[in-house]
């Protein structure tokens, strides 16, 4: 009410320049941050979603210890292992940005590779012995002993699928992490960053 009073006296017209163009500015802002994350880009097969968007408590900022992964099947959707308890299980990518605001978009510089990758994950883990996998740390990378976790079934979708074996920090164990802290050695690169 103040702002409008004072619209109507001196330099009124260059007031209401400045209060339309903030306007429009914020108008801009809540309509382009209502779209969906998932929409504004394009996955691609095989592209391995990272993100740190675990561990969270209400008010508390994100830092996720060892994050999460999945990675992208040739129908679109994000192949994933949540936790004790879960198989691996297919979510949309919106879906995907709904749970893990934060997330890394790492993609293989050859998409022959990520389509070959999300090709086997689909086969093993959606239609194949891997869909009743449990989730478990506790087991070897090359293993298919019933146990898998997020960044194990990433793993191996590469060393199966396209027959890329992808760097690690610790032998014998991946974390999610991993994959865009080594990306210049598995070829891969960092193509988006939301909300990091």
């Amino acid at each position: 009410m103040i702002l409008l009073m004072y619209i109507k006296g001196k330099g009124g017209i260059f007031l209401k320049k400045l209060t339309l163009s903030f306007i429009l500015s914020f108008l801009l802002f809540m309509f382009v941050a209502s779209f969906d994350a998932s929409a504004a880009f394009t996955h691609k097969p095989g592209d391995i979603l990272v993100t740190k968007s675990t561990q969270c408590k209400s008010g508390v900022k994100c830092t996720g210890l060892t994050g999460h992964s999945g990675i992208v099947l040739e129908n679109g959707k994000v192949l994933h292992i949540a936790g004790p308890g879960y198989h691996p299980t297919q979510i949309s990518t919106s879906t995907w940005y709904d749970r893990y605001s934060s997330t890394k978009v790492v993609r293989p510089n050859s998409s022959t590779e990520g389509k070959k990758a999300a090709t086997w994950a689909y086969n093993f883990y959606v239609t194949g012995e891997g869909k009743n996998y449990e989730y478990d740390i506790r087991t070897t990378l090359n293993g298919k002993d019933g146990k898998t976790y997020c960044s194990k079934l990433v793993w191996q979708a590469y060393k199966n699928g396209a027959g890329k074996s992808l760097a690690t920090y610790t032998p014998g164990f991946i974390a999610p992490y991993d994959f865009f802290g080594y990306t210049w050695i598995n070829g891969h690169d960092t193509v988006r960053t939301v909300n990091w």
